[in-house]
């Protein structure tokens, strides 16, 4: 491990939570990911997670065959990758050789359909290097799945430079590593004389040892004469999806914090997106990045080694969304009267008419089940989960909950006594943009400030309902 310590961050920091439980077992995309991935603790305090620690060697095994985890005479596998003559790549990542089908770890892993239809023609290159995978052109996992696979072979590439890169899109980091954009190839599917497979990793874990090479790389070559201080608050603000509803209060009260200890505050905001060169000025910069969960969170790969992320999740105990539907229309359980609703799943039925916001909640609510049809958005991520098949879109005037009613379990509630909130909506083809920030609420955040001599000072509890 001697060997390979300049390539890695010394010192390592564990996550904190109000509600760690919460965290790790019913947060939207939550596990333990940290501690099976990175070797890393959730933590209730703040005096544990500042002690630090060593990395553990759990995390260079992301990305690796199982067997391939253990250090064996002092030496470890940290990557590895695969030449393969005559093979076609697709731009999912799945790799053909004969009758042999190569599937790098990525998001989408797709094991059921063996052999895809292959085009009628597919142009041939001599050799092509693939980093090319599913949501791969997707700025996160593009970031932090795609280019890490190429980061321990930059010096390779940068020799020679005959190789091409199959991509899912074009990438603009891609660059700055020495990699000039007339090398890129971004066609579904390509024949390569010879390719070149390296390793990938989990959906949405990037293989630690290959991104902090990635981001050594990326640093050295922007910020070389930038100095190494950092006097800035960023405060990342999404346009879709999930956002702070407190925004303003928020950035508000960083200001009057940040002016007593010498620090600025800047907004990182996603609409539009600052140039490149802003981006990695402001990251680097960073002391501490308040966001909401989201791909912009990625650009924590220019900050220096200490950063503080203060970030809010999506809150999702499981509860079904057409249980709680029928709990909040019609005042019952569905269960209790022998009705199943389709699993769509929701947060918490319980919540206050004053953070469900009344009629715009179950017109939200609506607008999934009519526009979206057979998913279900909570952030980012979309559970597949099917809804009854019809596809009759509701008339206008048609009372809300009758409505939920007939597309959560397939009744009249008329027709068995029942009288829904007569919450009327006039169009269901509402446009997409108004599902944005459905279902993502964080009741509490704790927010302390750091003194000018790198010490804790204060507690500030703030309870922002982030809809």
């Amino acid at each position: 491990m001697e060997h390979i310590s300049h390539y890695l961050i010394p010192k390592y920091y564990d996550y904190m939570s109000n509600d760690c439980q919460m965290l790790e077992n019913r947060s939207l995309g939550g596990g333990c990911v940290g501690r099976k991935h990175y070797g890393f603790e959730c933590r209730k305090f703040f005096n544990e997670t500042w002690s630090g620690h060593k990395l553990s060697n759990v995390a260079l095994s992301i990305g690796l065959p199982k067997t391939t985890g253990n250090e064996k005479d002092g030496k470890r596998m940290l990557s590895f990758i695969h030449l393969i003559p005559q093979a076609v790549s697709f731009q999912n990542g799945d790799v053909f050789y004969g009758s042999l089908k190569i599937i790098p770890q990525k998001c989408r892993t797709n094991l059921s359909k063996f052999c895809p239809k292959f085009p009628r023609k597919m142009r041939t290159y001599e050799e092509v290097f693939t980093i090319s995978q599913f949501w791969g052109s997707g700025f996160y996992h593009g970031t932090l799945e795609n280019l890490p696979r190429i980061a321990p072979y930059l010096s390779f590439l940068q020799k020679h430079r005959h190789i091409r890169i199959h991509v899912a899109a074009r990438m603009k980091y891609l660059n700055m590593l020495g990699i000039h954009h007339s090398r890129l190839i971004t066609e579904r599917v390509i024949k390569a004389n010879i390719l070149y497979v390296p390793p990938g990793g989990p959906c949405g874990n990037s293989p630690f040892f290959a991104t902090q090479i990635l981001a050594s790389a990326i640093t050295k070559q922007k910020t070389h004469n930038m100095s190494n201080k950092r006097d800035v608050i960023v405060l990342i603000k999404r346009s879709k999806k999930r956002w702070f509803k407190n925004h303003s209060y928020i950035i508000r009260m960083l200001k009057t914090h940040a002016s007593n200890l010498n620090l600025t505050v800047a907004v990182f905001d996603n609409n539009p997106l600052p140039h490149v060169d802003k981006t990695v000025d402001i990251f680097y910069r960073a002391l501490i990045v308040i966001a909401p969960h989201g791909a912009g969170e990625a650009n924590l790969i220019f900050s220096q080694p200490g950063t503080l992320l203060i970030e809010g999740l999506c809150y999702d105990i499981g509860t079904d969304r057409c249980d709680a539907i029928g709990k909040r229309c019609f005042g019952f359980d569905p269960a209790n009267i022998g009705l199943t609703g389709n699993s769509l799943v929701f947060s918490d039925p319980a919540f206050d008419m004053e953070m469900l916001d009344g009629v715009s909640w179950l017109e939200k609510m609506w607008i999934l089940f009519s526009v979206l049809g057979t998913n279900m958005s909570c952030g980012s991520d979309l559970y597949a989960m099917p809804l009854m098949t019809e596809t009759t879109l509701m008339q206008e005037g048609t009372d809300r909950c009758d409505a939920i009613g007939k597309r959560c379990f397939g009744f009249d509630p008329a027709n068995i006594g029942l009288t829904g909130n007569s919450l009327v909506f006039s169009d269901p083809a509402f446009d997409m943009e108004m599902l944005d920030g459905v279902s993502w609420l964080m009741t509490e955040i704790v927010v302390k400030y750091l003194t000018p001599a790198g010490g804790l000072t204060g507690v500030k509890k703030s309870c922002l309902q982030l809809w």
